[in-house]
């Protein structure tokens, strides 16, 4: 035969609170880690060429900006965004610019492909970023649940 347990209203808000704190600080770490890396892919990007016949303006360090949504309140996305709007005056599009550099293409008339590919070198960040999610290593999940354990809540208590 079941047995009935009341769980107090102010219990299971705590639970969803904890939860959602939880998903907010994965997407902030996220977000952080990402918005660094891509930075550091763009000075390697720059690193690897040294250009011959144009004028370096490096306008890619103002591309990355930190992205972090939460529309529903159990939800939450981290990131870096990429846009080509403050990049400043080319003799091309500033979209061309973008594109070309994330593909590792190196200005004109003089082209140059060299690795790092920012784009490729992104989502192998990402996607190894996203496996140390794990709660249970000391990984961006454990540091989480950590931070969510130090908010204060109705009924929920840590030790």
């Amino acid at each position: 035969m079941p047995i009935e347990i009341n769980i107090p209203k102010d219990l299971i808000k705590d639970f969803q609170d904890y939860g959602n704190n939880i998903a907010k600080n994965i997407a902030t770490q996220v977000r952080d880690a990402l918005t660094e890396e891509y930075n550091y892919s763009v000075q390697q990007f720059y690193a690897s060429y040294d250009p011959k016949q144009y004028k370096r303006q490096e306008s890619l360090y103002k591309t990355g900006k930190k992205y972090y949504r939460n529309p529903h309140g159990t939800r939450f996305y981290g990131g870096v965004e990429i846009y080509p709007d403050k990049m400043g005056t080319h003799h091309q599009s500033n979209d061309y610019i973008l594109d070309i550099s994330l593909m590792g293409i190196h200005g004109e008339p003089q082209i140059a492909i060299t690795p790092p590919w920012i784009l490729d070198h992104m989502l192998t960040y990402r996607n190894l970023l996203f496996d140390s999610i794990d709660v249970n290593d000391g990984g961006i999940g454990s540091t989480a649940i950590s931070k969510a354990k130090s908010n204060s809540y109705t009924i929920l208590k840590f030790k």
